[in-house]
């Protein structure tokens, strides 16, 4: 079976004063504003390619670590990731860090470390993205988070 996911993009000016916009147009999910990542000022609201990357890796990769734990047998009560995708201008992407927390019930930190290398490897935009030197840290939940 074959998924297809499409959205689109409209940018009116050039780079540095333009605006534009992005649509999510398979799920309707979302409409965001663009903002060229050197942009002076704050975000306020509009989004970048870097963060889109980022977006993408985290949700792929929380629903990938869902489901390896799943499958071992140990489902997971809640995973929280964060993603900071680095891009320098004139170089690309130079670095992707994904930071994961897990709630698991009945394993130890060695399990969930086996299984978050599993989900790195089996995660779709992880696979897409190996050209950027990517780094993984996930830990337990603790009762006191």
């Amino acid at each position: 079976m074959e998924l297809t996911g499409s959205a689109a993009a409209h940018w009116r000016g050039d780079l540095a004063t333009g605006s534009g916009d992005i649509d999510f147009l398979s799920s309707g999910a979302a409409q965001a504003k663009l903002r060229f990542p050197l942009t002076p000022g704050e975000p306020e609201g509009r989004t970048s390619p870097e963060e889109l990357i980022a977006s993408a890796q985290a949700s792929c990769y929380t629903l990938m670590l869902s489901r390896v734990l799943e499958m071992a047998g140990t489902p997971a009560e809640s995973i929280d990731t964060q993603v900071s995708a680095v891009i320098v201008p004139g170089s690309g992407f130079t670095g992707i860090a994904i930071q994961a927390v897990a709630r698991v019930p009945g394993i130890n930190n060695g399990q969930l470390q086996h299984a978050a290398a599993q989900a790195e490897q089996q995660c779709p935009v992880s696979r897409a993205l190996t050209a950027i030197p990517s780094t993984l840290e996930v830990r337990l939940a603790t009762e006191e988070a």
